[in-house]
């Protein structure tokens, strides 16, 4: 991901974590949601795997494109890995959550990304979650979408998502193709 966009491999994580990401809807595969960066300045790309994984762990952050994608259960797959998350499907909905549907995202979610400081800690939310069926998931009930506040925001950042778009054009002409 950093060679394709030239950037530093702590560059691409601070970008991933910096930028709330739109959600598209969900598919592919069953609770799977199709993110969009909302800072132009964050909207990196990435080739796809061809051909693609044929596993790949459940709760898989993935890049494709300028899409970012979670994995919602193990899955083949050909998205660029770059970390884990926290269940965001539960089949058996023992977790409250999960109750009313066994997909954690709906159509226009905004998703924004919390770094862990330890492995273990995500190992132990996954367990907390399928086993026990309890772990407080963090979520934040935002304002309604404005598109033109939106359009606003992508105007004001314009330079420097040109500028991004310069690097990484130059980053991907001389990455090697896949």
């Amino acid at each position: 991901m950093a060679l394709y966009n030239g950037l530093t491999v702590p560059e691409v994580k601070e970008m991933l974590v910096t930028t709330q990401y739109w959600n598209s809807g969900c598919g592919f595969w069953p609770g799977l949601p199709f993110l969009w960066p909302l800072d132009p300045r964050c909207t990196m790309s990435t080739p796809k795997f061809n051909p693609p994984r044929t596993w790949t762990p459940e709760a898989s952050l993935g890049y494709g494109g300028t899409c970012v994608g979670i994995y919602s259960t193990p899955s083949g797959g050909g998205y660029q890995l770059f970390g884990r998350t926290i269940p965001i499907f539960q089949f058996s909905q023992k977790h409250k959550l999960f109750k009313e549907s066994p997909v954690l995202f709906r159509p226009r979610d905004i998703v924004q990304f919390v770094p862990l400081e330890r492995e273990e800690d995500l190992l132990e939310i996954h367990r907390l979650v399928h086993e026990e069926g309890r772990y407080d998931y963090k979520i934040i009930t935002y304002e309604t979408f404005s598109a033109k506040k939106y359009a606003d925001f992508v105007a004001s950042v314009k330079e420097g998502a040109d500028e991004f778009k310069k690097k990484q054009a130059q980053a991907m002409a001389a990455a090697p193709s896949v």
